[in-house]
């Protein structure tokens, strides 16, 4: 539920505030609604490649990939002013968020089958609607500090505690009946 919370973050402030941070930066609207494009280009493939991927990869270390994915993403729109570090970003967040939400589903029913899965994964889906709040944490931070910077560094480090709580996670025990 974590990671789908932290996906769902990352994914709705990029799209939601990052043509306003690279614009206030000095990009052009046009070149920073490319960007945009590019990033839900990526975001769409990475399922593809995600999907093909967990023929022969964990899904946990699909989740990790993904995760890092979206650091990596988050800490290069913060930095974000010419093309090179805006594709960055772009690949960063468009993998991570495809990834993330094809890997954190694919985990659920790996870790605990199809039997309670709809309820589960129901469950996740509503603890994640809490990223809704992203643009307006983010616009609240810009209003304080002048950028939102601080906003996509302060999350990027909310998504490697998330990312350090799925390296140490475990799948769940069965009991006997």
């Amino acid at each position: 539920a974590a990671a789908y919370a932290a996906f769902q973050f990352c994914g709705i402030t990029a799209s939601a505030v990052s043509v306003a941070h690279l614009t206030q930066h000095g990009v052009a609207v046009a070149v920073a609604a490319g960007i945009l494009s590019v990033e839900a280009l990526l975001n769409s493939g990475a399922r593809l490649v995600g999907g093909i991927l967990a023929r022969f990869v964990s899904a946990k270390a699909l989740l990790m990939v993904s995760l890092a994915s979206l650091i990596v993403g988050l800490l290069a729109l913060s930095m974000a002013r010419d093309v090179p570090m805006m594709l960055i970003y772009a690949a960063g967040i468009g993998i991570g968020y495809g990834l993330t939400l094809f890997a954190a589903t694919v985990l659920l029913l790996d870790y605990f089958g199809r039997g309670p899965y709809l309820e589960l994964f129901s469950t996740v889906n509503l603890i994640s609607t809490i990223g809704a709040l992203a643009p307006t944490l983010a616009g609240l931070t810009r209003d304080q500090t002048g950028a939102f910077t601080p906003f996509f560094l302060l999350l990027s480090g909310l998504v490697a505690l998330v990312l350090f709580a799925v390296a140490m996670m475990r799948p769940p025990q069965r009991r006997p009946a």
